[in-house]
């Protein structure tokens, strides 16, 4: 993916995210102020709504992180991004272990939301993701049942030569790939039965 693509991409992404705000918060809101005119117990089926927004919400927000534009010179607090992540994966199999750490650029924060989406693809039967912002180096140690990526998919990460043919619910691999080797290098790791390590700037 050149470097012009990789930022149309980016673009695409934060224009869609940006537009499906929107709507979602107005409905939010709806939800919130039918809540405000019926007592406790809520009915399961409004309920069930509140929480389905919610959960769009914070996948929305998470994703416009991880495939949008960056934002030259901008910085997150990393409570703010372990935030995100918690809502993210909110009612899912995954469990994160966001270690605390000082305030990062969003550049580093979407490599670091790239590699939790790449290592979710490594666990279909959920497991435990432990983040830790290591003197600039993310370290992510991920644990679950047959944790696994393929070969060509883990070479997109740690190898300068590859050649991968893409389906769309693994383009976050040759997102993070054009990340990182417009930046500082790529990944390395290791990969054993029922855990995978991964180091990126």
């Amino acid at each position: 993916m050149s470097a012009t693509t990789h930022a149309l991409t980016a673009m695409i992404a934060s224009r869609i995210c940006h537009d499906l705000i929107s709507p979602l918060g107005a409905i939010s809101n709806g939800v919130e102020l039918l809540q405000l005119t019926m007592a406790p117990p809520l009915p399961p089926e409004l309920q069930l709504i509140a929480d389905s927004i919610r959960s769009a919400n914070a996948r929305v927000l998470f994703l416009r992180l991880a495939f949008g534009v960056a934002g030259e010179g901008q910085s997150m607090g990393q409570g703010e991004l372990a935030a995100l992540v918690r809502g993210w994966t909110e009612g899912g199999r995954l469990q994160i272990d966001w270690q605390p750490g000082p305030p990062c650029s969003r550049l580093r924060a979407r490599r670091a939301c790239l590699a939790l989406l790449c290592l979710e693809a490594a666990l279909p039967q959920g497991g435990e993701i432990r983040v830790r912002d290591d003197g600039g180096l993310w370290q992510l140690r991920a644990r679950g049942r047959r944790a696994a990526l393929p070969p060509a998919l883990w070479e997109m990460l740690t190898e300068p030569q590859c050649s991968v043919e893409l389906s769309p619910g693994r383009i976050q691999f040759a997102l993070l790939r054009g990340d990182l080797l417009e930046g500082d290098g790529l990944a390395t790791g290791k990969i054993s039965e029922d855990e995978i390590v991964l180091s990126l700037p």
